[in-house]
């Protein structure tokens, strides 16, 4: 009578199986198995923005690295490389340097790939006062009254104490007017102003000009500026809408005295210097310093580029793993095999690999033929636990692990195939092992039978 019991209630589920019934099928152990994960910090290229993890390999095939994130995307502004990153990228026109100077312009390309503007000044003669070396280009751009000023430079080499960048906007207004738009980016204390001057630059004697000083730029680091010029020259007491851009000047200058000759240069060099109709911004956010730090898989920048150079992400990678069982026995052999792409266009730092520790016994574990097993000695199941603390890029490396579950643990594992007809044992031992809970519940009548069916099933 207990069979046929059991055997009615067990030919009911398997029809509710096969009509399509939805059975929400309980998990009764809570076996762990060994995991490689792999933690550490990549710097790459990016050049697809919705796809941080492509890059280009050695045969010059694209690849996406089955990574994930773990952490923010950190940048640099001065790291981007624009599509029209100036007003005027030409070198070709008027250079003016100062009397008892010498200077130079350079339109040059980083070891990025990204081109950049150079000027250069150096005194020839013992000087008294401050010096400079300035290249105007033409240009004839027209613009609307939301327009922004977008500047990346820097100082990138200085003898003089007071070194400074010079941009500067030769602007037409509605009326026809000319103004100029001056900027000092200098490196001494001081609190940034925004004033009228008579530039000397323009077509009249009038100071109807706006110059703009930023104080406390660093020698060495690139700096970011970002306003809309409708915003400066209202803050500098001028109102007026300017609609044309005819004239762009790059510049190097120092200031002070007295300074003798061959001992002050000055170099500064332009990443970035444009007029664009919206404000730029990177995930929605202003683009108003040099550090960028996203908590997001992609980028989105409303200005057309064609990469973002070195940045850093935080990576974590879950190694694929072959097994071999041994049905006899209950063990579980265990294959981790993974290499970091050792290209020119990756590198990898901080790359630790963790070991998570499985249900079972842990028979052995090696790493390149390296015994790690006294590593995990005494560790609770699903510890994770550092077994490499330097992992290197071109490296093969191969983690095996060899691991005896119970019973119970072992025929979870070896039979995770899911529920489906195609399956017939292992979605028989599911059923089998909801009825045992079932007939456990009322009392456990039958319960050796369903055991004994549960142990035929699993037999090979």
């Amino acid at each position: 009578m207990q069979r046929r019991l059991v055997l009615a209630i067990v030919v009911l589920l398997v029809t509710m199986v096969f009509f399509g019934a939805n059975i929400a099928v309980p998990v009764f152990t809570t076996v762990i198995e060994p995991a490689v994960t792999i933690y550490g910090n990549l710097t790459k290229d990016i050049r697809d923005l919705n796809n941080i993890w492509l890059y280009t390999d050695e045969n010059g095939k694209n690849v996406t690295l089955d990574y994930q994130r773990n952490g923010n995307i950190t940048f640099t502004v001065d790291k981007i490389k624009w599509v029209d990153a100036f007003i005027n990228e030409s070198v070709q026109g008027t250079l003016t340097v100062s009397s008892n100077a010498e200077g130079s312009a350079q339109y040059l390309t980083d070891a990025d790939g990204i081109p950049y503007i150079l000027i250069t000044v150096r005194n020839t003669s013992d000087i008294t006062g401050g010096i400079g070396a300035r290249l105007d280009d033409t240009c004839s751009i027209t613009f609307d009254k939301d327009s922004y000023v977008f500047i990346v430079a820097e100082i990138c080499y200085a003898e003089p104490p007071t070194p400074y960048v010079y941009f500067a906007l030769k602007l037409i207004d509605m009326g026809g007017e000319d103004h100029v738009l001056e900027f000092q980016f200098l490196n001494v204390s001081g609190t940034n102003d925004i004033t009228l001057v008579n530039s000397g630059i323009d077509n009249d004697n009038k100071e109807d000009d706006v110059q703009v000083k930023v104080f406390n730029v660093s020698v060495g680091e690139p700096f970011v500026y970002q306003r809309k010029i409708t915003d400066i020259f209202s803050e500098a007491g001028l109102s007026t809408e300017i609609v044309k851009c005819e004239k762009v000047v790059y510049g190097a200058n120092f200031v002070g005295s007295p300074y003798s000759a061959s001992d002050n240069e000055v170099k500064t060099l332009f990443k970035a210097a444009l007029i664009s109709e919206k404000q730029i911004k990177i995930n929605n956010i202003a683009v108003t310093s040099r550090q960028i730090t996203i908590d997001s898989d992609s980028i989105s920048i409303n200005r057309e580029i064609e990469k973002v150079a070195d940045a850093s992400i935080p990576f974590v990678y879950s190694v694929p793993y072959e097994k071999a069982f041994d049905d006899k026995n209950r063990k579980i052999d265990y294959d981790f095999e993974f290499l970091l792409p050792d290209g020119c266009e990756l590198s990898f730092s901080s790359v630790k690999l963790n070991f998570t520790v499985p249900s079972g016994t842990v028979e052995s574990l090696w790493i390149n033929g390296q015994d790690y097993l006294d590593k995990i000695s005494n560790k609770d199941p699903g510890t994770d636990v550092t077994l490499l603390s330097s992992v290197s890029a071109g490296t093969q490396y191969i983690v095996n692990c060899k691991v005896k579950y119970s019973e119970e643990e072992y025929y979870e594992i070896a039979m995770s195939i899911k529920l489906a007809w195609w399956s017939p044992r292992s979605w028989i031992d599911k059923l089998l092992a909801i009825l045992l809970a079932i007939v456990n519940f009322f009392g456990g009548i039958g319960a050796t039978y369903i055991k004994r069916l549960r142990t035929r099933i699993r037999t090979p």
